[in-house]
C-alpha cells in the first residue's frame, strides 16, 4: 500500500486534467465552478504519471503533458492531522500542460504474493471529504471551502498493466495495480516564474490512525522553445 502524499523515500509523496477553456488557471470562480475536467482523460494522465513517477517508465514530457516532479525535502510541520510541507523547482517549456499530483493512494502487490495483493474494499478512504486549496500565482484553481471536489476526483482505477518498481521497497511490495485521489492537470502557462502552492488533508483517519496532508510548493519557470 502506498499513499501518495509530498515528502520522503517513504511512504509518503501526493491529479486532475483540464477539460476545456472555461477552467482556465486564475479563474476566479476555482476550476470546480467553471465546468469541470474529463474523468477519462484524467485517469489515464494519472496512470502515466505513476508509471514514469514508480516504476521509471517513458519520459517526464509525454505529448504536451509535463509530469510535475514531487518535493523530496518535505518536514513535519503538524502530527495530527500529519502535515508535511515541502517545495521543488523546475523549468518547462511553453504550451505544456501541467499533471499534478494531489492527493492518492496506490494499491499493491508483493513478493512472492505475501501478503496477497492490497484490497480496496480494505482502504475506505473519502478523498472527497479532504479539505483542499489550489492557487496558481495567488489565484484560486480549487477551494474545498467554496466547491466539492468531485470535478478533481480520480474513483478508483487499475492501471492496465502493473506498474512493477526497479526494485521492491522496504515492506516488500513490487508493483502498483490501482489507485484512486485527487489530481489536477494545469493548463499551459505563459513564459515567465509561476508559483504553485497547495495545501492539502485527507481523511485517513480511520485506516492509518491519523489524518494526512501536505503543503507543497513549486516554483516554476516557463520558457520558450
Amino acid at each position: 500500500m502506498r499513499k501518495l502524499s509530498i515528502v520522503t523515500a517513504t511512504m509518503m509523496a501526493a491529479l486532475m486534467l483540464l477539460a476545456g477553456a472555461p477552467a482556465m488557471a486564475g479563474s476566479p470562480k476555482g476550476v470546480c465552478q467553471s465546468g469541470g475536467y474529463n474523468k477519462v482523460v484524467l485517469a489515464n494522465a494519472m496512470a502515466k504519471y505513476w508509471s514514469w513517477y514508480y516504476g521509471g517508465a517513458g519520459s517526464q514530457q509525454i505529448g504536451n503533458l509535463f509530469l510535475v516532479p514531487l518535493p523530496t525535502n518535505g518536514v513535519p510541520i503538524s502530527d495530527d492531522p500529519l502535515i508535511f510541507q515541502g517545495n521543488t523547482s523546475f523549468t518547462v517549456r511553453t504550451g505544456k500542460t501541467l499533471v499534478l499530483p494531489m492527493s492518492f493512494y496506490l494499491g499493491e502487490t508483493y513478493v512472492d504474493n505475501n501478503p496477497p495483493p492490497d484490497d480496496p474494499a480494505n482502504y475506505p478512504i473519502d478523498y472527497k471529504a479532504s479539505t483542499l486549496l489550489l492557487k496558481v500565482d495567488g489565484r484560486v484553481i480549487v477551494d474545498s471551502s467554496r466547491t466539492k471536489l468531485d470535478c478533481v476526483y480520480i474513483d478508483l482505477t487499475y492501471f492496465p498493466q502493473p506498474i512493477v518498481y526497479p526494485e521492491p521497497t522496504s515492506y516488500g511490495s513490487n508493483a502498483a495495480i490501482w489507485m484512486f485521489g485527487l489530481g489536477i492537470l494545469l493548463p499551459p502557462m505563459s513564459p515567465g516564474r509561476h508559483i504553485i502552492d497547495m495545501q492539502v488533508v485527507s481523511p485517513l483517519r480511520e485506516v492509518f490512525g491519523v489524518d494526512l496532508g501536505y503543503y507543497n510548493t513549486w516554483y516554476v519557470t516557463v520558457v520558450k522553445p
